[in-house]
């Protein structure tokens, strides 16, 4: 069905023709852009499904080699349970309750982590010094963890210099100069357990024998003392001395300390590394040292304790003697032997009052030697003694109310026995701390001691197969959405009519044929013409469907359709399509003109062996006649695109490109134009005005759709109506039917020229 234009008086030579196809009316078509529903992101994955696969398999694969790869972590762990207050207990100025408290782990995390605990454990075990074999990078490690024999793997030819498994050293002491810390240095093994030391410019600095301090003259003297060492000749080991704080700062970073659970007074002490028995020997010598600090720190208190306890014994001793001797003065002056019922009440009151002041102020003064006077266990022993300060004043007045005689020799009774109790107990508690100074017992003990694990810790296959899988996964599923939602790709034919309300009138698939072709350097360019020598080849078919479409444009008419063949940006195939339409259409015995309106870069000529010019823009500015410009190939008049000058959107914009388009409908049937592309640059504007049919194409795969409506909108402002859409390069499934047309019209577009 034919659709007419309206004619429109513009006094020009050209007169628009007689549409075709569905034209856009007044209003603009309906557009969609309908966000993709979960339909659409399933056409993503099927469409993209060996993206994905292959993005996965890529990740799995990496997976495995870091798995191969990676140095295996071991981890070992020692459980330390610290007990409540000291055994000492009161003796050590502790409150008699707090002994069955769970104690405030915090300072012993502290301890545990702290620099000088730790220095310990790395004088006494050589953690300043490293020693391991050369290893060849990348490979040489993980091919070196994987072989079990008993004596050095043998070298590949050429690197018997790097270790392949099998060699140790252990070395006990390393010592050099300070601008050497830290640096490496090349250890050679020699024949008959001798090695030779390198200088870090590789020439030989000492030669030692294994178990025996080795030392090398001059300046920078090191000193080495190498115990062990078991590697072929020739195999070289790398070894470093570190200061002492960088070792210590390195320990405190692998270590973790932490309580077990809350409260729990459990302490678990971990630590990670390359060598499982070296973990666990640190760990166990840091339970070792941690314990022997914890009973010094517990022997220091005790004998602080007893100081204190010693330096009072004279004092009490004293007092006594001084009671004694008042009392007895006292009754012989005023024969005074005994005192009344109540005077003795009273005296023994005082007495067992003054007993607990003495302790409670004893207990004072040494947890006021450890602790602030806001300390709990200070402000509880203050509490007390405020009460009994109140009870003794309460009985010093009762004192008062007695008879002279009998008051004095209940005061003085009293004092006697109280200086005696003190002195007692207190050489008692002399005696206490004397023991408990001799065996102290730490309040910490070992639970769990270190093991040497026999499975790393990391890397674990499973975690890292199923992490990396996942990931591979979800990056290949984003690839596909990404690709899908904004990469450079048309959509399918359904969605790009429901979103431009254009049809599309061809989904020319993606040619083999067409690939090899274009990768084949030829003299002649036309071997390269896909409808000339691929007749049944599925794009060549497709482009049959479209001349069938163009055909009610065809018929009845008095002149020539004009056909401008749009796209968006460059690399579309517009030019591929324009070219072997052409083909078609002379095929069916149509008179067919190729114009190349593509100014800037246009290629037709390419497909005919021939050259750019004289062409298109000659024959506007008039420098050649139109017959001099047209070539015929294959059954097809070529007019070229022509000599690079001037303005390309001013030509085409101007009366004479219009004249001439009007001469050219009026000799041929069909005039297809290819033009440049409509968003980069304004070449095509003025040509799609001029044409009968706009086809605008679209690439799959390439031209993303927010191109193609852009493209739309640009046109519909310039004046230019489009037709419909051909979606080119399309990604078809496997072609049902390619055997069929390979034999369907054989040889019938060899059409020469």
């Amino acid at each position: 069905m034919t659709i007419e234009k309206p004619v429109e008086e513009t006094g020009s030579a050209w007169t628009p023709r007689p549409a075709w196809g569905p034209r856009w009316g007044g209003a603009a078509p309906q557009r969609t852009a309908e966000p993709d529903g979960l339909a659409e992101l399933v056409r993503a994955l099927r469409e993209h499904r060996f993206r994905v696969a292959a993005v996965a398999l890529a990740s799995l694969a990496a997976g495995l080699a870091y798995l191969a790869l990676a140095p295996p972590r071991y981890q070992s762990n020692v459980l330390i349970q610290v007990e409540g207050p000291s055994r000492a207990g009161p003796l050590l100025g502790e409150p008699a309750g707090a002994a069955g408290e769970r104690p405030d782990l915090e300072p012993e995390l502290e301890l545990l982590r702290s620099r000088s605990l730790l220095r310990e454990v790395v004088d006494e075990l050589g953690l300043a010094v490293e020693a391991a074999p050369r290893r060849l990078p990348l490979v040489g490690a993980a091919l070196a963890r994987r072989y079990a024999g008993e004596e050095p793997a043998a070298p590949p030819r050429g690197l018997g210099r790097f270790g392949w498994g099998g060699e140790r050293i252990r070395v006990e002491r390393l010592e050099v100069d300070e601008p050497l810390l830290g640096r490496p240095l090349r250890l050679v093994a020699l024949e008959g357990g001798r090695y030779r030391l390198l200088r870090p410019d590789g020439t030989p600095w000492l030669e030692g024998q294994v178990g025996e301090a080795a030392h090398a003259d001059g300046p920078r003297r090191p000193e080495l003392v190498v115990s062990e060492l078991v590697a072929r000749p020739g195999t070289e080991f790398i070894l470093r001395r570190r200061r002492a704080e960088d070792a210590v700062g390195a320990l405190q970073e692998l270590l973790r300390v932490s309580e077990k659970t809350r409260r729990s007074g459990v302490i678990a002490v971990t630590l990670e590394g390359p060598d499982p028995k070296r973990a666990a020997a640190v760990l166990d010598c840091l339970a070792r040292h941690y314990l022997s600090r914890g009973q010094a720190r517990l022997a220091a208190e005790a004998g602080q304790a007893l100081q204190i306890v010693e330096a009072q014994l004279p004092l009490r001793k004293a007092k006594v003697d001084q009671a004694e001797g008042a009392l007895k003065a006292f009754q012989q002056g005023k024969r005074a032997a005994s005192v009344a019922v109540e005077g003795q009440s009273v005296v023994a009151q005082s007495t067992e009052l003054d007993r607990e002041l003495v302790l409670l102020e004893q207990q004072q003064a040494e947890l006021r030697h450890r602790y602030t006077d806001s300390h709990p266990a200070v402000a509880e022993v203050a509490a007390k003694l405020r009460g009994l300060y109140a009870r003794r004043a309460q009985l010093a007045q009762r004192e008062k109310e007695l008879p002279r005689t009998e008051l004095v020799v209940a005061r003085l009774t009293r004092e006697l026995t109280t200086a005696t109790d003190q002195y007692t107990q207190l050489l008692g508690e002399a005696e206490r701390l004397r023991m408990l100074k001799a065996a102290v017992v730490s309040r910490a003990t070992v639970l769990d001691s270190a093991l040497v694990p026999a499975l790393p810790f990391s890397p674990r296959p499973r975690p890292v197969l199923g992490l990396a899988t996942l990931l591979g996964l979800a990056v290949g599923v984003g690839t596909a959405f990404a690709k899908r939602a904004s990469g450079r790709r048309a959509a399918g034919a359904e969605e790009l009519e429901r979103k431009t309300g254009l049809p599309v009138l061809a989904a020319v698939p993606r040619s083999r044929a067409q690939g090899k072709l274009s990768s084949r350097w030829r003299p002649q360019a036309s071997l390269r013409l896909l409808a000339s020598l691929e007749p049944g080849d599925a794009a060549v078919d497709e482009l049959w469907a479209l001349r069938a479409g163009l055909e009610p444009a065809l018929v009845g008419r008095p002149t020539g359709v004009v056909v401008a063949v749009l796209g968006p940006g460059p690399q579309v195939g517009k030019s591929f399509l324009c070219a072997n339409l052409a083909q078609v259409l002379a095929a069916s015995g149509r008179r067919v003109l190729l114009v190349d309106a593509d100014l800037r870069r246009g290629a037709l000529h390419r497909y005919f062996a021939a050259a750019r010019q004289p062409g298109l823009s000659d024959v506007v500015l008039g420098a050649v006649p139109l017959d001099g410009a047209l070539i015929r190939a294959r059954g097809v008049d070529l007019l070229r695109a022509g000599t690079q000058r001037g303005e390309p959107a001013e030509l085409l914009a101007g009366a004479a490109f219009e004249t001439l388009l009007a001469q050219l409908a009026g000799r041929y049937e069909v005039v297809l134009v290819d033009t440049a592309p409509v968003l980069a640059v304004a070449d095509a504007l003025p040509v799609a005005r001029l044409a009968d049919v706009n086809l605008l194409v679209v690439r799959e795969g390439m031209d993303p759709e927010r191109e193609a409506l852009e493209a739309l909108q640009r046109l519909e402002r310039g004046g230019a109506r489009v037709e419909g859409l051909v979606l080119n390069a399309v990604r078809a499934p496997r072609d049902r039917y390619a055997r069929y047309r390979a034999g369907a019209r054989p040889g019938s577009l060899g059409v020469e020229g």
